[in-house]
């Protein structure tokens, strides 16, 4: 059962961004938050006309919570150097006749620190998801 600080928090987020949502940043480590100099920061969100990307678990931990009509999804997760399993979940909004469809894919990083990595996602002509990274630290 949610707290009454998470429900607020919640609803703080919903009424100041209204209905774009929130993005939130996952840390996959213990301890306080790192400069971005010391970990990755691997990114979903819209990455696409009609394609949108969560991410759902890093290695096997599930980072997305779901309060009843509520649901924090992660956009972002900031990892700390290395490799790591990353199950990421592409939203077709507009792929499908019968409306949107959420389709997962499991890629692996070898995170530098410092780094950034933007999800992206794509169906093949068998309606098969590709889901891949790119650095794009520099961009």
């Amino acid at each position: 059962m949610a707290t009454w600080r998470t429900r607020l928090a919640i609803c703080a987020c919903l009424l100041s961004v209204g209905p774009a949502g929130c993005v939130h940043t996952y840390r996959f480590y213990d301890g306080p938050k790192r400069e971005a100099a010391e970990v990755a920061l691997v990114k979903g969100g819209s990455v696409s006309d009609g394609v949108r990307i969560t991410i759902v678990a890093v290695e096997d931990k599930i980072l997305n919570m779901n309060y009843g009509k509520f649901a924090v999804e992660y956009q972002r997760v900031e990892v700390p150097p290395g490799a790591h399993r990353i199950l990421a979940a592409a939203t077709f909004e507009k792929a499908f006749k019968n409306g949107p469809r959420r389709l997962n894919k499991e890629v692996t990083i070898d995170a530098k620190a410092g780094h950034v990595y933007q999800l992206y996602a794509k169906l093949d002509d068998k309606r098969k998801v590709h889901i891949w990274f790119k650095d794009v630290s520099g961009d």
